[in-house]
């Protein structure tokens, strides 16, 4: 079973901050439902283009964390 992260965007976000006591990886990142790029950081995601205002972010964590 997986677990996600669900977020509002603010105009140009590229950076998603998800909880410090995670230990499952990041499987997938969608934005508005669509597959997005990103790259995994210590503290979050980074995406590899901007979003707008209001954007849904979707993370999918390969496990419960």
């Amino acid at each position: 079973m997986s677990k996600q992260h669900t977020e509002h965007a603010r105009q140009g976000q590229t950076f998603v901050g998800l909880p410090a006591d995670r230990t499952a990886p990041v499987e997938s990142v969608t934005v508005n439902g669509e597959t997005a790029t990103f790259v995994s950081t210590p503290n979050g995601i980074e995406l590899d283009v901007a979003t707008n205002q209001d954007d849904v972010i979707v993370v999918t964590f390969t496990t419960q964390y």
